[in-house]
């Protein structure tokens, strides 16, 4: 149920939903959220409601990773999501809240993938360019390589 009869929804290139919003001092009033729960448990509550019109599925792994104030002073909980217990870049959900803990808006940037594909390097290989990498990038590798300007030929050398 929403207490305003306006009601904004908004879809990505692909057609997904990906915001659903009511304006100023608007609700939608979830009966599940009493508002003497806690910010997180109101927010997971709003999301298994209504997150399916944001492609999230039972299936879907989202992690409470921050609650924040906002300036019309409601609270932002921002959930991570993963995909076979590996962060998806990007792929977040933030959940507005009244004070009263209903929900103000959904805004959501979700891959579609379920599952990751197999890996194409084996362990000890990737176990080695990662231990190269982090060498390189803290200095720590003693075959790093010297970065000088050549000044008579104007290039880096």
């Amino acid at each position: 149920m929403c207490s305003s009869d306006l009601l904004r929804v908004e879809r990505d290139a692909r057609g997904v939903v990906d915001f659903v919003g009511t304006p100023g001092g608007g609700s939608v009033v979830n009966p599940d959220v009493t508002g003497d729960e806690s910010l997180r448990d109101a927010a997971r509550s709003h999301l298994g409601r209504y997150g399916s019109a944001l492609g999230l599925t039972r299936a879907s792994q989202l992690r409470a990773t921050t609650t924040t104030p906002t300036p019309s002073g409601q609270e932002a909980v921002r959930f991570q999501q993963s995909v076979d217990g590996a962060p998806v870049i990007g792929g977040q959900v933030v959940v507005s809240l009244r004070p009263d803990r209903q929900l103000g808006s959904m805004l959501a940037t979700l891959s579609p993938a379920r599952s990751l594909p197999a890996a194409t390097v084996d362990e000890g290989s990737a176990r080695s360019t990662a231990s190269r990498a982090a060498a390189r990038s803290s200095g720590a590798s003693g075959d790093r390589k010297s970065t000088r300007l050549n000044s008579s030929h104007g290039y880096i050398s």
